[in-house]
C-alpha cells in the first residue's frame, strides 16, 4: 500500500480541520484553528498530511525543533496520528511512511502523545500496538481521571457520587451557591491565578489567550462559574469540548476563603449533568500528577482520591518516543 506524506510549516492546510471532525481520534487539540491561538513563531510547526490515492488518510500535527526532535503535540494536550477507523494495513502503511520520512529528513527523535483511549469515538488501539511494534518506547504515562456517563441518567448522577461529594453538593445548594456559564473570563482568571500561586505554578494560558481561544472556537470553549448568595464569583471550571465524545475540565479553580461553600464539588457535579444532557459520553477531569516532583509519573494521591469521588476512574495518557 503506497502512502505519501507532505509537510506543512503553516497553520493553513485546506481540509485539515474537516478531517479532524470526521475522524475517530481527532480532538480540538489537533485542529489548526485551535493552534492559531499561539503567537507567531512560538513553535516551529511541522504538520504532516498522509495521502493514499490522492486522498487524506491521516494527519500528524507537530513541530520540529532545531535539534531535529519532532514533537506531537506542539502547544496542545494531545497529538498523535489522526485517522478514521482505518484497517490495520492502512495504519501500518501510515506509520511506516512517517518513519521513512523521519529518517530521510534526519530527525534525531520523535516524541508522540496519542489521543487517550476515552476520546475515541469507536475504541481502536491499533495505533498504540503499531507504535510499540515499530520500535517506539514508552517515555512515561500520566494518569487522567475520567467518568463515563453512558450508563447514567441525570437523576442518578447525584447518587453516583461518593458520600463526601454528595454532602458537599447538597451543602452548596443549601448555602445558595449558583452556577452558570459565562463569557466573563476576567472574573475567572484572578481565581485561577490565586490557585496556581498557592502551588508555585502559573497557568498554561494568559487571560488574552483564553479570550482568543473562545473567539477562535466559540462552540468548543466554555466557562462554568460558581457564585455565592451575594453573586460574588468564588470558583470556575474552564472546559474544552474536545470532540463529540468527551469533555475535558482543563482548569478547576476556587477561592480558598470560600472553600466552605464547596464550589468545586458543585461545579464538577454540574459539568457532569450538562455533559450528559448534551450527549457526551465522558468527562475527563484531567491528569492527577504531582507537578512538584522531578518524576513526571509521580501521582498526586490526594487529587486522585478527590476525583474518584465523582465516580471517575483512571486512564492512561501515554507518551512514546523513537530515537533515530
Amino acid at each position: 500500500m503506497s502512502v505519501t506524506v507532505k509537510a506543512f510549516e503553516t497553520l493553513n492546510v485546506e481540509d485539515w480541520d474537516d478531517f479532524v471532525d470526521q475522524s475517530n481520534t481527532g480532538t480540538i487539540f489537533h485542529k489548526l484553528q485551535f493552534l492559531k491561538y499561539h503567537p507567531p513563531k512560538r513553535f516551529p510547526f511541522h504538520n504532516l498530511v498522509f495521502y493514499y490515492k490522492a486522498k487524506i488518510v491521516a494527519l500528524l500535527p507537530g513541530m520540529l525543533d532545531d535539534k531535529g526532535v519532532f514533537k506531537s503535540p506542539a502547544g496542545a494536550s494531545y497529538g498523535g496520528f489522526v485517522m478514521n477507523n482505518a484497517p490495520f494495513a492502512k495504519q501500518e502503511a501510515v506509520l511506516d511512511t512517517f518513519i521513512s520520512y523521519a529518517k530521510e529528513k534526519r530527525f534525531t527523535e520523535a516524541v508522540i502523545t496519542p489521543t487517550p483511549f476515552i476520546y475515541h469515538k469507536s475504541p481502536n488501539e491499533i495505533e498504540r500496538f503499531l507504535l510499540e511494534y515499530k520500535g517506539f518506547k514508552r517515555k512515561y504515562h500520566l494518569l487522567t481521571n475520567s467518568v463515563s456517563l453512558k450508563d447514567l441518567n441525570t437523576e442518578y448522577i447525584i447518587n453516583s457520587l461518593s458520600s463526601m461529594h454528595k454532602r458537599a453538593v447538597n451543602k452548596s445548594l443549601k448555602l445558595g451557591v449558583q452556577t452558570k456559564f459565562s463569557t466573563k473570563f476576567e472574573e475567572f482568571y484572578p481565581i485561577l491565578l490565586a490557585n496556581k500561586t498557592k502551588f508555585d505554578a502559573a497557568p498554561t494560558h494568559t487571560l488574552e489567550e483564553l479570550i482568543k481561544l473562545k473567539k477562535l472556537l466559540p462552540d468548543n470553549i466554555k466557562l462554568l462559574m460558581a457564585y455565592d448568595d451575594k453573586k460574588n464569583p468564588i470558583g470556575g471550571i474552564f472546559l474544552f469540548i474536545c470532540n463529540e465524545n468527551t469533555v475535558l475540565t482543563f482548569y478547576i479553580s476556587h477561592y480558598y476563603e470560600f472553600q466552605h461553600l464547596r464550589a468545586v464539588n458543585r461545579l464538577l457535579y454540574e459539568v457532569m449533568i450538562w455533559a450528559k444532557e448534551n450527549g457526551y459520553n465522558n468527562v475527563d477531569f484531567g491528569v492527577s500528577m504531582d507537578t512538584s516532583s522531578d518524576n513526571p509519573m509521580e501521582p498526586s494521591r490526594s487529587l486522585i482520591h478527590f476525583k474518584e469521588g465523582t465516580g471517575s476512574r483512571g486512564f492512561l495518557r501515554t507518551t512514546y518516543h523513537y530515537e533515530f
